[in-house]
Order: C-alpha cells, then sequence, then structure tokens
C-alpha cells in the first residue's frame, strides 16, 4: 500500500502567500516551520536559490534570518514579496559577462555590440580659390 500525504491539520498550518513578477502562489507549512523551510518551498516552486531570494514582508522589511519561525510574520493573511532570480537568468548573465563574451564583442563577434561600419565619404567642396565669381564682370 502507498503511504498516504499527511495532511496538516487546519490550527497546526498557517499559509503564506508568496508573490513574484506578478505571479502568486500560497505556501502551507506547519506552524513548526521557519524561513529556511519556505525558502525551500519557493525553491522548488519558482526555481530560485535561496541565497539569491530576497523576501520581504509588511511591518517587518527585509526577512534575513533564517532561523525566523512563521509564526513571527504579520497575521493573517500572510503576504510576502519574493525578489530574485531564477538560476537560469544568473547563469545567462553570467556568460555574457565572461571575459570570453567580452573578447567576442570586442573583435566583431556574434555578441549584442555590431562592429562599427565605416562612414561613406561626402564630396569635398571646391575652394574659394576654384570658384566662379557669380557676378558680372
Amino acid at each position: 500500500m502507498d503511504p498516504q500525504p499527511t495532511a496538516i491539520p487546519d490550527d497546526d498550518a498557517h499559509s503564506i502567500l508568496v508573490t513574484h513578477s506578478g505571479k502568486s502562489h500560497t505556501f502551507t507549512l506547519p506552524t513548526t516551520s521557519t524561513l529556511s523551510d519556505l525558502r525551500l518551498r519557493i525553491q522548488s516552486t519558482f526555481s530560485i536559490s535561496p541565497e539569491y531570494q530576497k523576501l520581504t514582508a509588511p511591518k517587518l522589511g527585509l526577512l534575513k534570518d533564517d532561523d525566523l519561525p512563521i509564526t513571527a510574520l504579520p497575521s493573517p493573511p500572510k503576504k510576502i514579496l519574493l525578489i530574485g532570480s531564477s538560476n537560469a537568468a544568473i547563469q545567462d548573465i553570467q556568460l555574457a559577462n565572461s571575459p570570453a563574451a567580452a573578447g567576442l564583442r570586442k573583435f566583431g563577434g556574434t555578441g549584442p555590440i555590431k562592429p562599427a561600419k565605416p562612414v561613406r565619404s561626402l564630396p569635398t567642396s571646391p575652394t574659394l580659390s576654384d570658384r566662379k565669381p557669380t557676378f558680372g564682370n
């Protein structure tokens, strides 16, 4: 027999609404959970590593202490704003800033900076001595 997932009784659980880039997700955690547990859940849902997560809550501001119990968050509804970039986005930025990518851009590679093209030169105007006078002789 497959074991049934253990349900958390309503009085032993806290719902936390986390918003990131306009997307909201509700996490239900036991009252004994800490901010570290929430960060791990956020990682599995939003693909953002805990070291790249910045969590802010109303009245508390930036949440830095991972040992903070979730019961210390403001009273329901518990809302948290998540600021952070996914691991894939961070790897793209690191790759774009690598020395190899800088060399490609510098020498006309396929980087985001296009190589300069020479400017077409315009014909020069005749000097004053070469001009014919426009008034009568």
